[in-house]
């Protein structure tokens, strides 16, 4: 009963360790600043299992620029098949929410990819920067979508 309760709380502490230091990240940088004005694309999605990521010119991405205040952060991308544009509110302390995406209506080949990464973007409250990874997390602090810093591709 001893072991089973001590593995429960090494469990429990790692992760209230939060995602970062899970990646060697000795504290994340949760300033509005570390995302703003930079371009990000999807290493991973939460539950994304087997389906692949669109490479090559549909490869996805999101931009952030900044606005004239925390909840006028515009936002703009490439989901996989659709370019999608919209505002979020980013502020220190890791805090983000997305307000309504648009999106162009193409169909194409990577429908099922392109859904899941919109709704983890729709789903996010909270961020946290290591190094030129961001991960976006849910209220819980559960990484949604795990992104690396890139060059702003042209399209």
């Amino acid at each position: 009963m001893k072991k089973i309760a001590s593995l429960l709380l090494a469990a429990s502490a790692a992760a209230l360790m939060g995602a970062c230091s899970n990646f060697g990240c000795a504290s994340a940088d949760t300033s509005a600043a570390a995302i703003l004005d930079k371009t990000w694309t999807p290493t991973e999605l939460a539950k994304q299992g087997s389906l692949a990521a669109p490479e090559g010119r549909d490869m996805a991405f999101i931009t952030f620029t900044k606005g004239d205040e925390p909840a006028k952060t515009q936002v703009n991308g490439y989901a996989g098949d659709n370019g999608f544009f919209g505002s979020a509110s980013v502020e220190d302390g890791g805090k983000i929410s997305f307000g309504p995406l648009a999106t162009t209506l193409k169909l194409g080949q990577n429908t099922e990819y392109e859904y899941m990464f919109l709704k983890a973007l729709n789903d996010t409250k909270g961020f946290e920067v290591c190094g030129a990874t961001l991960l976006l997390e849910d209220a819980d602090g559960n990484v949604l979508i795990r992104l690396k810093q890139i060059e702003k591709p042209e399209r």
